[in-house]
């Protein structure tokens, strides 16, 4: 895999990021700090040329295409320009509006494809069943402009909604997807030279327009025969993709459970989630709970950003979690010593499981702190913990600043008898356990300060720009638990930095010894290695 250099100098990102940047090295080799060097050189030239929009082009945008040209500032900024002139050619920024697809379903049923929840690491799962494409139908059902419209418009549907959905419930930035195509009953027919025009033309828009959005996918049931198909198609798709390809054959569950939970899997796949392809199945499709966690999915198609929401380590992205969880759409990840140890083999893997450890902490840090619990504590109390006990009771508001939905009324007797005595106790149970929390934290914070600090590491303060990353009242039980959680998440970046660096060094002493052994008198020309 071709490696970036490093920048010529060290700059700050001035434009518009709604996420924290994750601490560590990219597959080009390159650090947080370089790659945000690199995005920012590419802004000024892009602002420089007036092809720069701030409310449109954001941190992540400018990194895909930096990262689709190796860094190549030159090289990436003829890609963006090439793509402003095409998003104009076709109307791409209203097309979520403007275009009109009647035949939507129809079109499905002769080329069934579509999204079907997230994966373990909460990316939008985007299905093809590449067998039961019939190109007759198609082309009776709509013109090939059509066909590639709606192609585009899925696109920015899930670039403007789904991502941004999926996103936010799992607590930090995605902006790739998981494919799984099911090539069940693919021949050699299917390869007409009309077909093979259209997926050139289809992937070409996909490569120089989106690119960087595909994480994995994986073909299954595919036959001796797709070998021979797959060698004709492949030299359409650059090598960075072909890499994120995974052929299977029939016995193919177990290798997508690695990737996918098995309630999110489709039922035709071996799994336990229902609907099908036409029914649009995940949290993006759930009005309820795109309320519950403040998504207006029309704001979002017509092109409004939601706000942004630096600072996730709080009670409100846990409930997004939870509020996708209790719907179905999302299984919680959950650390698992058998999956960790089968994951810590190469650096990819290790890659992968830290973004698990991500989305796990994020969406269950304080697992051991019942739900229930804190809604019922933070919408119904303000608490005083000083003396550990109730001060006040305040209906309608909420720590957070966010309106409460009505609480049912309840008789005057369960409002002051067991109700009240349970929820004092689950009180004081509560403030015991953050008291017993904060006794232990400081020897870690200060074993952390004093330490050798992986380069990597950076803390959530590191991040930001300096406002207050807490939502509850100073000296509240909930201000109290977001430092413990601040703190928590400190030590976390810590430990995957540390061990992802771990694994870089180590991979670098192996690629100078293999070097070593190959040519000994050019090894000790060398004199060192560069880890990059």
């Amino acid at each position: 895999m071709p490696k970036a250099p490093p920048p010529s100098q060290i700059l700050k990102y001035q434009g518009r990021r709604d996420w924290p940047l994750v601490p560590g090295i990219d597959d080009w080799g390159l650090t947080t700090e370089q790659q945000e060097s690199y995005v920012e050189q590419f802004r000024r030239i892009l602002e420089s040329k007036n092809a720069y929009n701030e409310e449109e082009h954001d941190y992540f945008t400018l990194r895909r295409f930096l990262r689709a040209r190796t860094y190549d500032l030159e090289r990436a900024t003829a890609m963006w320009l090439n793509h402003l002139e095409w998003e104009k050619d076709f109307s791409v920024n209203t097309i979520l509006q403007d275009f009109y697809f009647p035949e939507r379903d129809a079109f499905i049923k002769s080329y069934p494809q579509g999204y079907h929840k997230v994966d373990r690491e909460g990316r939008p799962i985007y299905i093809q069943q590449a067998g039961k494409i019939d190109i007759v139908k198609l082309k009776k059902i709509c013109s090939e402009d059509k066909m590639i419209k709606f192609h585009i418009q899925e696109y920015e549907r899930c670039r403007k909604v789904i991502l941004p959905i999926c996103s936010r419930l799992a607590g930090h930035h995605i902006d790739q997807t998981f494919g799984i195509m099911d090539v069940t009953g693919v021949g050699l027919g299917h390869l007409t030279g009309e077909t093979k025009r259209i997926m050139a033309m289809v992937t070409k828009y996909d490569q120089d327009n989106y690119p960087e959005m595909l994480g994995h996918i994986c073909i299954v049931n595919a036959p001796a025969v797709f070998r021979m198909l797959w060698n004709a198609v492949k030299g359409l798709i650059d090598p960075r993709t072909q890499s994120k390809i995974e052929i299977l054959g029939t016995d193919y569950k177990l290798a997508l459970l690695k990737w996918v939970d098995e309630e999110n899997l489709p039922t035709w796949l071996g799994g336990k989630s229902e609907g099908s392809l036409l029914d649009d199945v995940g949290p993006w499709s759930d009005p309820e709970l795109c309320s519950r966690i403040g998504v207006d999915v029309e704001k979002l198609r017509s092109g409004q950003r939601l706000a942004p929401l630096l600072h996730l380590g709080t009670v409100q992205s846990r409930r997004y979690a939870a509020a996708a969880a209790a719907s179905g759409h999302i299984s919680l990840p959950t650390v698992n010593s058998q999956r960790v140890g089968s994951e810590t083999e190469s650096t990819p893997r290790i890659r992968r499981h830290s973004n698990n450890l991500s989305t796990f902490y994020s969406a269950r840090r304080y697992s051991g702190v019942p739900e229930e619990l804190v809604d019922e504590v933070a919408r119904k109390y303000t608490l005083s913990t000083s003396s550990g006990s109730v001060a006040s009771l305040e209906r309608g508001s909420h720590p957070e600043g966010r309106a409460i939905p009505t609480i049912p009324e309840v008789s005057q007797a369960e409002a002051n008898g067991n109700l009240k005595d349970a929820a004092e106790s689950r009180v004081r149970t509560l403030i015991q356990r953050v008291t017993e929390l904060e006794q232990q934290l400081p020897p870690h914070m200060e074993r952390l300060r004093n330490g050798v600090k992986p380069r990597e590491a950076v803390t959530r303060a590191e991040v930001t720009t300096g406002t207050s990353t807490k939502s509850a009242p100073e000296g509240s039980l909930l201000n109290r638990v977001e430092v413990l959680e601040e703190a928590m998440e400190t030590l976390i970046t810590a430990q995957e930095s540390a061990l992802l660096y771990q694994q870089q060094l180590l991979d670098a002493q192996e690629t100078a010894k293999a070097a070593a052994q190959e040519s000994p008198q050019e090894a000790s020309q060398a004199g060192c290695c560069c880890v990059m």
